[in-house]
């Protein structure tokens, strides 16, 4: 989960603009989830209400359920 707070911390233009290296760090480099689940998870995100940034902690849910949503929530 140290990753995603890496990408934040340097995030310009938006929440969306971390996106690929979101993607890059969770299924490339870490295989926490397939290409698909990202998909899947992010279209997720897109159609709830809410921050435009959901798909972290459903992440963190997936990866670590809800100790993972609870830290990439905060």
């Amino acid at each position: 989960m140290v990753c995603l707070l890496k990408t934040s911390v340097v995030a310009f233009g938006g929440g969306n603009t971390t996106l690929p290296e979101m993607h890059r760090q969770v299924v490339d480099v870490h295989h926490w989830m397939s290409n698909g689940d990202f998909a899947a998870l992010y279209a997720l995100a897109q159609a709830a209400p809410g921050p435009n940034l959901m798909v972290a902690p459903l992440i963190g849910w997936q990866v670590a359920g809800l100790a993972g949503m609870l830290v990439t929530a905060l």
